[in-house]
């Protein structure tokens, strides 16, 4: 055997203090610029979704807006409609098969009070 192959492997030698100060530094400047790039995107998502809710919201108070206006359009509508049923019988008959109108009501003879019969 020659002696290289005698040899013992030898122990990796040790860095120098200078240089894992290095290597502490910058990874703690990697980590600080990750943490850096994770906030503004997440800023950014907040941002953009608040816009699109923003926009969302606005859009359903118009058509809530619409739908109070058709609201008030459809109570007139059924208004006349009653209004027009008084003196036609068939709409009325129209309107009180779909519960717009009640039926009106019939007027049963009260013949108030009525004298006694004869005594028995």
């Amino acid at each position: 055997m020659s002696p290289v192959e005698n040899t013992p492997p030898s122990e990796p030698a040790e860095a120098p203090p200078e240089q894992i100060q290095r290597l502490f530094g910058q990874s703690i400047l990697l980590g600080a610029i990750a943490l850096l790039l994770l906030s503004v995107s997440y800023t950014y998502f907040v941002w953009t979704q608040n816009n699109h809710n923003r926009l969302h919201l606005n859009e359903l108070s118009e058509q809530l807006k619409q739908a109070d206006g058709i609201e008030q359009m459809a109570t007139s509508l059924v208004s006349d409609l009653q209004a027009y049923a008084q003196t036609h019988g068939e709409v009325q008959q129209i309107l009180m098969r779909y519960g717009l109108v009640t039926p009106p009501a019939v007027q049963s003879q009260n013949p108030g009070t009525l004298p006694l019969p004869p005594g028995r």
